[in-house]
C-alpha cells in the first residue's frame, strides 16, 4: 500500500520552529515514522528558509545555522519534486 503523500505549508514549518509543544512540531518529529512521505520542491525549500531565518534573533534562540541544519535534515528525508501539484500527490 502506498503511503500518504504530504506537503507541509510554510506556516506549519514556522510554527514547528517557534514551539516544540504544538502539532506542527509533532508533525516534523514524525518525518521518519513511515506514516507518510513528505514532498518538497526547490521553491518550497527556499520559502521555508526565508521564513525560518526571519525568526532568527526575534524572541528566539534560533540561529541561522539551526535553520540550515533543520532544512538539510528535512531535504534528506523528503521526496524531491520539480513542482508540486495536487495531481502529484494522489
Amino acid at each position: 500500500m502506498r503511503l500518504p503523500q504530504i506537503v507541509i505549508d510554510t506556516n506549519v514549518f514556522v510554527a514547528a520552529l517557534r514551539s516544540q509543544y504544538g502539532a506542527s512540531y509533532k508533525l516534523f518529529m514524525l518525518l521518519e515514522s513511515g506514516k507518510f512521505e513528505l514532498n518538497l520542491s526547490v521553491p518550497l525549500v527556499i520559502e521555508y528558509e526565508e521564513a525560518g531565518k526571519r525568526l532568527v534573533g526575534k524572541k528566539s534562540t534560533l540561529k541561522s545555522r539551526d535553520v540550515d541544519n533543520i532544512l538539510d535534515y528535512v531535504c534528506s528525508v523528503a521526496n524531491r519534486r520539480k513542482s508540486i501539484t495536487c495531481g502529484d500527490l494522489f
